[in-house]
């Protein structure tokens, strides 16, 4: 079952998240959807805990609402702080290399690069979806199409799946193979007997020409030369 695990400023975008949720467990009920890992009495853990999470998942959706960065501590942002659980979301599923397909919520934009730690700036090279509010129904069917195609494509078959393929396509294959070569004798008789049919039509000509040249040369040789008018002898 291809696994999405979400990540999201919780703050900033709980409500937004779980109407995502459901109406991806409608459009994609095959899929199971992680929300998070761990909780706030992980403590110290916490990392190992979104690691194992992420490690079990084919994609991580993450949600950028408005306040993505959040508000943290000393007028810093939230992403900047080393153990800030998003900047740990994302961080850990650019280094397990996993799909990232970030979501913009109600025009959020795309960061740039020089707006994120340096970790975690591969996510500016990264397309993003929208889905407003306003157009959130048609927004969610195509943003679950293109999910769809993209885990596919992403996870690619299942052993099973390509092995029973391989089985169901071989005697295909094996049939399709044998008219082709069938196919293909068939014109190479067909091109032989062309052929053959030539051959046979010039050398009866040329048995023709001989024959009739051989009646030409036996009709003089038999016929008798006419006698030649001689002048009267003068008288002596």
């Amino acid at each position: 079952m291809p696994t999405l695990f979400f990540s999201y400023r919780r703050a900033d975008a709980q409500a937004d998240a779980r109407q995502l949720r459901e109406g991806l467990r409608q459009q994609l009920p095959q899929y199971r959807i992680v929300r998070e890992a761990g909780n706030a009495s992980t403590d110290g853990h916490l990392e190992p805990a979104i690691r194992t999470a992420i490690e079990a998942c084919d994609a991580v959706l993450l949600l950028l609402s408005p306040g993505w960065a959040g508000p943290g501590a000393d007028g810093r942002r939230s992403i900047d702080e080393a153990q800030d659980r998003m900047r740990l979301e994302l961080r850990t599923a650019l280094a397990l290399k996993k799909r990232v397909i970030p979501v913009l919520l109600n025009g959020t934009p795309m960061p740039r690069a020089d707006e994120l730690p340096a970790e975690l700036q591969a996510l500016a090279r990264i397309n993003g979806i929208p889905l407003q509010a306003r157009s959130w129904d048609a927004d969610l069917l195509e943003l679950s199409r293109w999910l769809h195609r993209l885990v596919r494509t992403h996870q690619g078959p299942r052993p099973e799946a390509a092995a029973a393929t391989a089985a169901a396509a071989e005697p295909v294959s094996s049939t399709m193979g044998y008219r082709r070569r069938r196919a293909a004798a068939h014109s190479g008789l067909a091109t032989t007997g062309r052929r053959l049919l030539v051959a046979l039509g010039v050398g009866a000509g040329v048995l023709l020409v001989v024959y009739g040249l051989l009646l030409l040369v036996n009709l003089f040789d038999e016929a008798p030369l006419p006698a030649l008018a001689l002048p009267p002898a003068a008288a002596e």
